[in-house]
């Protein structure tokens, strides 16, 4: 009786932390919203910990940060020492935070505070995923960022050769194949043009190639975690979705429990569309476009390859065609991309197989007539 009395009144408070590089600022706020205490700690776990440890010990204390680079891994730090941490969405802190009138990263602090005692149950809170996706999630970004990159300087290489008179044919398939195209080029310039070309374009080459095989590396690195992965492998046996699409997937979701309906699944990657509703006025615009953008675009371009080059006869693709007669196939593709993800998500959430001719199943009536 006197152990749950003693917890009884154990005072709570609620810890807002602004994240910085080198510096956070932290801000304590009790039941009634009044400052306990603000303090400038090193973003670091540890000393977060030894301040809130040696002045708040006694305490009942809910840590609250805003989404972004610096909070993670001082969030997964202090969830290690046994802190009840929320991490909340930056834009909608964003918001609330503008109400104040001047921003500084103490008003900052003190705001996320006010949301971890008031919004934790309005606000949208991130789910912190583990090193292993943050580690292949990483990849992914930086091989779609190597790609543009590389497009980039392949396109100032052909734009170098048109504008001295010369044409590259041909797509470059392997990175040893660009220089074998750009030669072939510049032998129908004059010599000396080709020559002084060629001293331009070699770095440009060089750097090209660099990216292509980079590009490469990071392929076979995301492939094999597709092969090794039980869930992935799954994923793959659908027609369209490749190694890339599969990982994106899954490390965009990881844990499946976290969602209540498979619905849900198109909302959160931004694949439902916009609704405007005033007094009698209600109007459907195009999607939201929220969540990731690397994985809905993975989702939508495997949905156009199911759609347009996969010729497999699937109930999925069958109802993907049916809807491009009535709606153009630009929004079936939309709305396949979304279904597609319902049904990766129903496969691993119900632990199945693909099934050809039993896709639609996976979903509730309602998800079909919306995804529709």
């Amino acid at each position: 009786m006197g152990k749950v009395l003693a917890e009884a009144s154990r005072r709570r408070l609620w810890v807002g932390i602004d994240t910085a590089v080198t510096y956070s600022n932290i801000c304590v706020v009790d039941h009634a919203g009044g400052i306990v205490s603000e303090h400038i700690a090193a973003s670091k776990a540890a000393e977060v910990h030894r301040f809130l440890s040696e002045s708040f010990g006694e305490c009942d204390i809910e840590v609250g940060l805003e989404s972004c680079s610096t909070s993670i891994p001082i969030a997964a730090g202090l969830r290690k020492l046994g802190y009840d941490v929320a991490i909340f969405d930056c834009f909608q802190v964003k918001k609330f935070a503008s109400i104040r009138r001047v921003k500084s990263d103490t008003n900052d602090a003190r705001s996320i505070a006010e949301v971890t005692r008031l919004g934790r149950n309005y606000l949208t809170e991130v789910y912190l995923k583990s090193s292993q996706c943050f580690e292949m999630r990483a990849k992914l970004v930086a091989r779609k960022s190597i790609i543009r990159q590389r497009q980039a300087t392949e396109q100032l290489i052909r734009s170098f050769i048109r504008m001295n008179g010369g044409h590259m044919q041909g797509r470059v398939g392997a990175p040893h194949l660009l220089r074998v195209h750009v030669l072939r080029a510049l032998e129908a310039l004059p010599k000396a043009t080709a020559s002084e070309l060629m001293g331009h374009l070699g770095p440009l080459i060089d750097m090209a190639q660099r990216q292509r095989q980079e590009e490469v590396r990071l392929h076979q690195e995301i492939s094999t975690f597709a092969e090794a992965n039980p869930v992935c492998r799954r994923f793959v046996e659908v027609p369209g979705v490749s190694a890339l699409t599969a990982v994106s997937f899954f490390t965009a979701i990881e844990d499946p429990t976290r969602f209540r309906r498979c619905a849900d699944i198109g909302a959160y990657f931004g694949l439902t569309p916009k609704i405007e509703e005033s007094g009698d006025r209600s109007r459907h615009g195009g999607i939201t476009k929220t969540g990731n953008t690397v994985t809905r675009t993975h989702l939508v371009a495997a949905a156009t390859v199911m759609l347009t080059v996969c010729k497999h006869d699937t109930a999925l693709r069958r109802w993907a065609l049916d809807r491009a007669v009535i709606i153009g196939v630009s929004k079936a593709r939309i709305a396949l991309a979304r279904k597609l993800a319902i049904t990766l998500f129903c496969m691993w959430r119900d632990e199945t197989s693909y099934l050809p001719e039993g896709t639609l199943r996976h979903m509730p009536r309602e998800d079909v007539t919306l995804a529709a």
